[in-house]
C-alpha cells in the first residue's frame, strides 16, 4: 500500500477509484485528489441522490441534543412495547440490554449530559462552515 503524502510529485502515478457521488464520495474524492492522487469517480446515476439525498441536503446543526438525556429517562414508560411503544425489553436479552441500559442511565444524569450537550454543539457549529468550504473547494453552489 502506498504511503500517503501531502504532495504528490510529478513522476507519481497514485490512482485511486471512488464509488459513489454523494457528500462522503465527493468530499472523499476531493481530499484524495489534493493529496495528489489521479481520482475516478463513478456514480451510478446521471444526477447523483444516493444516500445525500435521503436527508434533502439538511445538515442538522440545529440538533445538538445528546440521545441519552433526562427526558428521555423520563419517556422510558411510555416507549415499552407492552404499553404500544416501540421499546421492547425481553426477559431473555437481558444481558444484552442492562448493561447498555445502566451506561445511558449514567451518562443521562444532568450534569454529565450538559457536558454532552456543548461536546456536540461546539462539534456541530463547524459543520456548516466545514460543508461551505467544501461547497467552494468543488466550484458547485447547487
Amino acid at each position: 500500500m502506498p504511503k500517503p503524502e501531502n504532495h504528490a510529485s510529478p513522476s507519481d502515478h497514485r490512482t485511486v477509484i471512488v464509488v459513489g457521488g454523494g457528500v462522503i464520495g465527493t468530499t472523499t474524492a476531493l481530499a484524495l485528489q489534493r493529496a495528489g492522487w489521479a481520482v475516478t469517480l463513478i456514480e451510478a446515476e446521471e444526477t447523483p441522490r444516493a444516500a445525500s439525498w435521503g436527508n434533502a441536503g439538511h445538515i442538522a446543526t440545529e440538533q445538538a441534543e445528546p440521545i441519552a438525556s433526562p427526558a428521555m429517562v423520563r419517556g422510558f414508560a411510555k416507549r415499552l412495547f407492552c404499553r404500544g411503544g416501540a421499546l421492547a425489553l425481553p426477559p431473555r436479552e437481558i444481558a444484552t440490554w442492562l448493561p447498555f441500559s445502566l451506561r445511558l442511565l449514567k451518562t443521562a444524569r444532568p450534569a454529565r449530559y450538559e457536558r454532552s450537550h456543548q461536546a456536540l454543539a461546539a462539534l456541530l457549529a463547524q459543520a456548516m462552515p466545514a460543508w461551505q468550504r467544501h461547497v467552494a473547494a468543488l466550484g458547485a453552489p447547487d
